[in-house]
């Protein structure tokens, strides 16, 4: 990536799916400033301390989290001002319709389904991040996705 890194924020609680997360991002040579928080709670003090830039290129939230879920997220993030048109991506182990529905309503900007495939999953992620990070052009302040 040329200039400066996106930051990007990691909702992640397994400690083994956020070592494979940074093993895929040195394999596809991303350098990234990935903020990873395995709580709900440790990502909003971030956020009410000011610890997280107010421009965030990209969430990625796992669905099922220890101290709630990624569609709360999603909501509490649509709330904020400086977060309401940052694509978010919910990732989950739950195909399930009702799961998808609930997270799009929420104003997720996508769903995928995590694969257990390593090379699959690297994919999947490498596409994932060249779409939300290079594809996608976005003015973060008047574009509401």
């Amino acid at each position: 990536m040329k200039g400066r890194a996106d930051d990007v924020v990691l909702l992640e609680d397994s400690d083994i799916d956020f070592d494979i997360f940074k093993m895929i991002l040195k394999t596809l040579g991303l350098e990234l400033n990935v903020h990873r928080f395995n709580r709900i709670e440790k990502m909003t003090d971030a956020i009410q301390g000011s610890e997280l830039p107010s421009e965030i290129s990209l969430v990625i939230c796992d669905l099922r989290l220890p101290d709630g879920n990624g569609i709360e997220v999603v909501k509490h993030l649509r709330s904020l001002t400086q977060y309401v048109n940052t694509p978010i991506v919910i990732l989950s182990t739950s195909a399930n319709p009702k799961d998808v529905s609930e997270c799009y309503t929420a104003g997720a900007n996508a769903f995928h389904c995590k694969l257990t495939d390593l090379d699959a999953l690297t994919t999947q992620t490498g596409k994932l991040l060249d779409y939300w990070l290079k594809m996608v052009v976005a003015d973060r302040k008047h574009l509401r996705f």
